[in-house]
């Protein structure tokens, strides 16, 4: 009997892990290659710039991440002498609490009189008010290294991406 009770009781156990692991499964509408762009604040060490950041990458049916390439632009001088590398910079999506953490990112500055190099983890949305909006990324004051990036970066190119739980 006491046997019983403990096969039952690790039955039990048994299956509301495996519930617990389904859980957790994510849904990717259209995986795929997308780029996100938009306007972003840099702030590094004596520098501050407002740019034009544009992430291009892929995106599979599991919720992995790679960003591929990348590039800054825009009217600020600094911004033509902010560089991306270290690619890919990679990560999976949490649908828990909707972000992205971002792993192996790097950012030369200035010729590399400042160099910033980290993970990031950036705020996910499929679109606002609904999932029919373009999906964008939030970055508030995400910190890597003695940097920091705030903007958000919107899908382009009128194909849309949506991950669910």
């Amino acid at each position: 009997m006491k046997n019983m009770k403990k096969a039952l009781i690790m039955a039990i156990g048994g299956a509301a892990l495996m519930g617990a692991a389904s859980a957790h499964a994510i849904d990717v509408q259209y995986p795929g290659t997308y780029t996100f762009e938009g306007e972003t604040t840099l702030s590094a060490s004596f520098i501050t710039a407002t740019c034009d950041l544009s992430l291009t990458g892929d995106v599979d049916a599991a919720g992995n991440v790679t960003v591929t390439t990348g590039s800054v632009s825009g009217s600020a001088s600094v911004c033509s002498n902010i560089v991306l590398q270290n690619f890919p910079w990679t990560g999976t999506a949490n649908t828990s609490n909707y972000t992205l953490p971002l792993s192996g990112i790097e950012v030369s500055i200035l010729g590399g009189l400042v160099t910033c190099s980290g993970n990031i983890v950036a705020g996910f949305s499929n679109g606002s008010p609904t999932d029919a909006d373009p999906s964008f990324f939030a970055l508030n004051n995400a910190q890597f290294g003695i940097c920091s990036v705030t903007g958000d970066l919107v899908v382009q190119g009128g194909a849309d991406i949506n991950i669910y739980p």
